[in-house]
């Protein structure tokens, strides 16, 4: 119990109905286009478009579109976790999707994410 038979994701030693039916809807086994970005705390993304991703995190949903963000709010949104755009860019070898991805990962989780 607290596993979930499709993927193998611990759900909690005392997962109940509802955490089995959360997870469900976005598990990676049974819905492919939902991407584990972080699994300790149980967060999935699914992309949109090219600049659209929608984020689940324990119960917290919430879709980050980057057109809504400026060059420089997108900076200020990834300092926490890298130096610059440049420095993601070459992160990511310079791969425009994952760039995306990550950029709207670190505004997810600095604005809209449960608190760890």
């Amino acid at each position: 119990m607290g596993t979930c038979k499709e993927c193998g994701e611990f759900l909690g030693g005392s997962a109940s109905i509802k955490d089995y039916r959360d997870h469900f809807k976005i598990c990676p086994a049974k819905n492919p286009e939902w991407i584990c970005t972080d699994k300790d705390a149980k967060q999935y993304c699914k992309v949109i478009s090219k600049t659209e991703f929608e984020f689940k995190e324990r119960g917290t949903n919430k879709v980050i579109n980057l057109n809504e963000y400026s060059s420089e709010k997108t900076e200020e949104e990834i300092s926490g976790h890298y130096n610059s755009l440049a420095q993601l860019k070459e992160y990511c070898n310079n791969d425009e999707e994952e760039i995306n991805l990550v950029i709207a990962e670190c505004i997810f989780e600095n604005n809209f994410a449960p608190p760890r």
